[in-house]
């Protein structure tokens, strides 16, 4: 700042000029996969590989689009002690892409540093599986891709490398979303063999 003195020039002082431009950036929905469990199927306590949630990820027509992470959120009664090996499987390539051997204390699992790649206008099918651990009997066991706000999938575009809002066609959110909440499935009693 001057203490003193006088400030000259020619007023208003312009920049250069720009050009303003407008890109359509790619899009994605997501769908209830066709396997995607629609009822209480009583899984066993000691349940391996069991399919809680199948997401189909659509890409739009403007561009390529990647699937960086995932977290799902485990929604039930069950505690993080009564799963394990919770694994992302890719059901379009028939691939285990991730695999966490326990939930996070916030029961998440989340499914970073991913790379899966969909084409402009297909598709891809995505699964949460997980294993129990056999102390969960009478207990809920569900996974959420929403948090409550907002979808807790995250992907960019290839062209532009822009971050994508998924957009929902019938694949379940929260309660309080319409549609409601994923299948929970209830965990079976155990059973007592005498020899």
């Amino acid at each position: 700042t001057l203490s003193s003195g006088s400030v000259g020039g020619t007023f208003p002082i312009r920049g250069g000029q720009m050009t303003l431009s407008s890109v359509v950036i790619g899009a994605a929905t997501l769908y209830r996969g066709p396997d995607m469990p629609t009822s209480d199927l009583q899984p066993s306590p000691d349940a391996v590989d069991f399919r809680f949630t199948q997401v189909r990820i659509q890409a739009g027509s403007t561009e390529d689009i990647t699937v960086k992470q995932i977290v799902a959120i485990q929604s039930g009664t069950a505690t993080t002690a009564d799963i394990k090996d919770i694994k992302l499987k890719n059901d379009t390539t028939g691939t285990v892409i991730a695999t966490l051997p326990t939930l996070s204390s916030n029961s998440r699992a989340v499914f970073d540093n991913l790379s899966v790649s969909i084409k402009k206008g297909e598709s891809v099918n995505l699964s949460v599986i997980a294993s129990l651990t056999g102390s969960a009997s009478n207990r809920t066991v569900g996974f959420e891709m929403h948090d409550g706000v907002a979808y807790t999938v995250q992907i960019v575009g290839n062209t532009y490398g822009f971050g994508i809002t998924p957009a929902r066609n019938d694949f379940c959110a929260t309660a309080g979303v319409t549609g409601a909440a994923c299948q929970t499935q209830t965990v079976a009693q155990g059973t007592l063999r005498l020899a």
